[in-house]
């Protein structure tokens, strides 16, 4: 699955540039009398357009070629290796002063002075540029969140406008989508994000048009002092003061309410605006539209240079051929779901068959039978694996789609990438759903489910949409802390990732932990309780099961050993695995302290069959032979392939280290049978090597072991030695009742 995610982000790192939707969309069209004449062509899709007071026009695109600038002979156009900076697109627009020109990158502010350009990677200062206003030498970019950088004329400032601007919701696209500055013949900057504000020699205030707020309102243009302003279907001209000294309806102008209205230039006695729809021009008091350059075109810009000459700028209404590539992609993305929901049946088809072997061994050898739909069902480990994987395809889906944005459509509003990336992500999400429901194991019919499972039930649905608007505003919160989408998100994967990881050791590494540190010191009681207070926490109950029949066994209470390692036999069938195997250890040895050697036998050749490097289950097989007198050749052969089976496996010779002093005082114990007394010797030395103090249990089973196979040598002086140390590390143990009871058959 991995490797499935690197090849999605391979893929789309490798998008061939984005093809011409239309010749006629990406031109530059200049008016000439009645009529309109394509004036070249761009090399991306218009957006932004100015002419400067000598008749230079600039236009900015939305691809990656960046700048284009025309004049009037031929056109030239100014991509990041001109700007000496990583991205082409200004994402922060560009204004001119005079000839000279500013604009903004995503990563810096460039400054074109006639004849060469220059980078100041200081600027934006990690802020991400919303618009650019230039004047007299100096420049300002504001940023979505509230900073704004001001060059003036030697050196750059950046200055947060939340403290200024307290009532603007920076950030908010819903209040302000995109910031936007113009700059006035009397030197004010206005603002607008969230309403209207304006910047003079006084600071920062709030300017209310006819004393409304007007959240929505854009500024489309100047007029000497005062500034133009969209306000929904209106177009007004407020002063600096507050004051509507125009205002028109969409109506008088001749469009329709849903027509967007792009700017607003003053030439002399007539009035321009470009509007999506129609470029319109009011003289001798009337409004009159002008024909489109090209029919079903939607204006984006429009500029008046000198001679009165009309440049503009729009793009085609989206047709087939524009959606092909988008199609293409869909196409392309639902072939890999598909693909990769099949990789994923083929996978618990797998874990499916795996955990049915394992539930017939078990039923074999302690006679318990799996539930209907067992083996179909997903395991609590495999359900975070799932998760993990699901993360990490959503991440590289996202990041994927990010990628698409810049490189097709690295203007469009925010909703539209949110959008898509709910979508894939819902996609992805609701492809592991539908299949863990389909496997998960199903309630008895007729059978109501309980109130309690009820609750925890809502509250999974209440917690998911919770966690998911967490990852959002911590994405946000990064966003903003490295001002880059791609790392942003990576370091969310990954925190999403150690979280699942956290859970997985919380959900079975915990219980180990706690209960193991007191079994060490053969405290039973303890362990007890600690288990009984995990089994409050989201935990594995096949885990829990299993940590209490084990600490049952060594405390000696066999029979409720055996119950309880059976019920975790029976929880662990929607598992299987390798703890199915020690749980069958740990009821044979129940078995075997019971003298049940019958059943004993049968549950620990089942752990061999499940795990055939299991040592342990070689030792405890072993031990039932000699507790028996009999087959000695057979125990000894035993602990041989459990002694290679010890070394040979991975970490295993650094781990349990009491298995391998049984497995030598086993041996021992089969040697003094057999009559081979030297080679017993060397195996009760070697027993004696594995002794220790941190598992005071294994400590006690160890010297347990050894007195019975000294015993058997008939050396009785040495046997009572190992008898009392396997008494004193453990007295109220199994081993060391075992080991009182021995002293006691033996007269000592």
């Amino acid at each position: 699955m991995a490797v499935l995610a690197g090849l999605m982000m391979l893929s789309v790192s490798h998008i061939p540039p984005r093809p011409p939707s239309s010749p006629d969309s990406e031109a530059v069209y200049l008016l000439e009398g009645s009529g309109w004449k394509k004036a070249g062509l761009l090399p991306g899709q218009p957006w932004e357009l100015r002419v400067s007071p000598a008749g230079i026009v600039w236009v900015d695109t939305t691809s990656r070629d960046g700048l284009s600038r025309y004049d009037g002979g031929s056109w030239t156009s100014y991509d990041g290796a001109s700007f000496d900076t990583r991205e082409s697109w200004l994402a922060g627009g560009f204004a001119l002063d005079g000839e000279e020109v500013w604009g903004a990158t995503q990563g810096a502010a460039i400054h074109f002075d006639g004849r060469r350009w220059v980078v100041y990677s200081e600027a934006l200062a990690g802020q991400e540029p919303a618009s650019v206003a230039a004047g007299s030498g100096q420049a300002w970019i504001v940023g979505a969140r509230g900073n704004l950088s001001h060059f003036d004329g030697g050196r750059w400032r950046v200055d947060s406008l939340r403290s200024v601007l307290p009532r603007v919701r920076w950030g908010n696209r819903s209040a302000c989508t995109r910031p936007r500055l113009e700059r006035t013949a009397d030197a004010g900057l206005w603002l607008a994000c969230d309403g209207l504000s304006r910047l003079d020699a006084a600071g920062w205030r709030e300017v209310r048009p006819g004393g409304a707020r007007r959240e929505h309102a854009t500024l489309v243009g100047t007029a000497g002092e005062q500034v133009w302003v969209a306000d929904g279907a209106s177009l007004l001209l407020v002063a600096r003061d507050g004051g509507i000294r125009t205002r028109y309806s969409a109506a008088e102008m001749g469009v329709s309410s849903r027509a967007a209205i792009r700017r607003v230039i003053v030439d002399g006695a007539r009035l321009w605006a470009a509007t999506s729809e129609a470029l319109v021009v009011r003289e001798s008091g009337h409004w009159r539209r002008l024909p489109l350059p090209v029919p079903g075109m939607l204006v984006r810009d429009a500029g008046i240079g000198p001679g009165g000459r009309v440049w503009a700028i729009g793009y085609q209404r989206p047709g087939f051929r524009a959606l092909a590539p988008l199609l293409g992609m869909i196409v392309l993305a639902l072939v890999g779901f598909a693909t990769m929901i099949l990789l994923t049946r083929w996978v618990f088809r797998g874990w499916a068959e795996a955990r049915r072997r394992t539930n017939e061994v078990v039923e074999r050898a302690a006679g318990i039978r799996a539930e209907a739909g067992t083996a179909r069902s997903l395991s609590e480990r495999e359900t975070l694996l799932m998760l993990g994987v699901a993360l990490v395809l959503s991440g590289a889906a996202c990041l994927g789609l990010w990628k698409l944005h810049l490189r097709y459509w690295p203007a469009a509003p925010g909703w539209t990438l949110a959008l898509a990336t709910l979508a894939v992500v819902a996609l992805i999400a609701g492809s592991f759903a539908l299949l863990v429901k389909a496997r998960s194991r199903p309630l008895a019919r007729g059978r109501p489910r309980p109130a309690a499972r009820k609750l925890i039930t809502f509250c999974q649905w209440i917690a998911w949409p919770l966690f998911l608007i967490f990852l959002g505003k911590t994405f946000e919160w990064l966003d903003s802390l490295f001002h880059n989408r791609t790392h942003s998100l990576f370091v969310v994967l990954l925190g999403c990732l150690i979280l699942l990881g956290v859970m997985s050791w919380v959900w079975e590494g915990l219980p180990f932990r706690l209960v193991l540190r007191a079994m060490n010191r053969a405290d039973y009681d303890e362990a007890l309780r600690r288990i009984a207070w995990l089994g409050h926490l989201p935990v594995s109950k096949a885990a829990l099961l299993y940590l209490k029949g084990t600490a049952l066994l060594f405390a000696g209470r066999q029979l409720e050993a055996e119950q309880a390692l059976r019920e975790a036999l029976a929880a662990g069938q929607a598992e299987g695995g390798e703890r199915q195997s020690f749980t069958l250890v740990n009821l044979g040895r129940a078995l075997l302290e019971q003298e049940r050697y019958e059943e004993a036998t049968r549950a620990l050749e089942g752990a061999l069959a499940l795990r055939p490097n299991g040592a342990a289950a070689s030792s405890a097989l072993a031990e039932i032979y000699l507790r028996q007198g009999v087959e000695a050749q057979a125990a000894l052969e035993l602990t041989g392939r459990g002694l290679a089976r010890k070394w040979n496996a991975p970490l295993q010779p650094q781990a349990d280290r009491d298995v391998f002093g049984y497995l030598w005082a086993n041996r021992a114990w089969a040697l003094f049978l057999l009559g081979r007394p030297a080679e017993a010797e060397q195996a009760l030395e070697q027993a004696g090597k594995k002794t220790g103090d941190r598992f005071r249990p294994g400590v006690a089973g160890l010297h347990y072991r050894m007195g019975r196979a000294l015993v058997a040598g008939g050396r009785m002086s040495a046997a009572v030695e190992q008898f009392d140390q396997a008494r004193a590390a453990d007295p109220g143990g199994n081993c060391g009742l075992l080991a009182e009871r021995a002293l006691r058959e033996y007269g000592a």
